[in-house]
């Protein structure tokens, strides 16, 4: 079953797709024209050979939106899933689908992980990352990487590397990168809509901050006197699999809060709250963090689906709407039989789903774009 509480969404059959997606090394482009369609659907019994959900953030994103800015959504986010359904329809694993899916979410400046990543109240960028694999509880997470181009990277290296679960702080940006994962000068994570947002949150709050990020603008950034009011995604990515040996894994990215205090953790890299993956089933959660650490969601969740029996559907709801709070934020998961949940509490959520059984997806709203 995928659930999605009248979610809308893009049927991906429908399109005629030329795609354009930026990373750091390429460029990709889509142009579609699709009908929405409604996205409260049900799959018969047949469990699914793989599936995989991912999202790019819950928040309150404008309906306002121009026909160009979805595409470049849509681009972005076909892009991915694509990343992720490559190596499972080829009988890649969970984990490695999880990891170049967020790779590529991270190297968009859309989302809040990687570049594009929001600003702490010294004005520095410094970002989290987990991720697990269901199979053997094999687990990672990284916090303040201001260094690693793909913090999901470091992550896996905690993962595989260490005996440890979660690395922070400037030693291990270090490790990290002693183990091969690529550095970047921390201007490359920059972009001026986060730096206008974030002067923009400062000012509402009657905070002062920075004239000047920490690491400085990146050459040629000219900062406007006035900068113009932006829209604050939460932006939060992350993504959730099954693979066709029947094993699960999760992976969650993000730069956090804007404005938060220095060294402030979130649940992103916490294991059992915005990540977790078993047998039974795998999350990835966006939005306030230290509710999801408060509550331990990802683990309760993954409780309920396999102490308690519950379906992936009613578990989800539940924490939706019983658990957290209205306005808290969103998950994705997904189970052993590949049932799928995708849902938000916050008015929108940017989000990608696929399964061997042809489905292929995305949307944003819950009314069909």
């Amino acid at each position: 079953m995928i659930s999605f509480r009248n979610c809308s969404s893009f049927d991906l059959s429908k399109f005629s797709i030329a795609i354009v997606f930026l990373t750091s090394t390429s460029v990709l482009t889509l142009l579609s024209t699709a009908n929405g369609q409604q996205a409260n659907e049900s799959t018969d019994a047949t469990e699914a050979s793989w599936a995989i959900a991912l999202h790019g953030g819950a928040g309150n994103v404008p309906r306002n939106k121009t026909a160009a800015e979805l595409a470049i959504y849509q681009a972005s986010l076909n892009a991915a899933l694509k990343a992720g359904t490559d190596i499972l329809e080829s009988g890649g694993t969970a984990l490695e689908a999880v990891t170049a899916t967020v790779m590529l979410l991270e190297n968009d400046p859309l989302y809040n992980a990687g570049k594009g990543g929001v600003f702490n109240a010294q004005g520095e960028i410094e970002m989290d990352a987990s991720i697990m694999d269901g199979a053997t509880l094999k687990c990672g997470g990284v916090s303040g990487m201001t260094m690693l181009k793909n913090p999901i990277m470091g992550a896996r290296v905690v993962m595989e590397k260490t005996d440890h679960v979660l690395m922070a702080g400037p030693q291990a940006n270090m490790f990290c990168i002693s183990q091969g994962c690529e550095a970047v000068d921390p201007k490359y994570f920059f972009t001026g809509s986060r730096w206008n947002s974030f002067q923009k949150s400062m000012r509402q709050g009657k905070r002062s901050f920075p004239a000047v990020p920490l690491h400085g603008f990146p050459e040629g950034f000219q900062p406007a006197a006035q900068p113009p009011a932006t829209d604050e995604a939460k932006g939060t990515v992350g993504c959730v699999a099954l693979d066709q040996n029947g094993n699960l894994a999760a992976a969650t990215s993000t730069g956090g809060r804007t404005g938060k205090l220095p060294g402030r953790i979130g649940d992103s890299p916490v294991i059992g709250a915005g990540t977790f993956a078993n047998e039974n089933m795998a999350f990835s959660g966006t939005g306030r963090g230290e509710e999801y650490i408060r509550h331990s969601l990802a683990a309760r969740m993954a409780w309920m689906v396999g102490e308690q029996n519950m379906s992936l559907e009613a578990a989800g709801k539940k924490c939706l709407t019983e658990i957290l709070a209205p306005k808290d934020g969103g998950l994705i998961a997904v189970d052993q039989a590949g049932n799928l949940f995708l849902d938000e509490n916050t008015g929108s959520m940017a989000r990608a789903w696929a399964k061997s059984d042809g489905t292929r997806k995305v949307a944003i709203w819950e009314n069909p774009l």
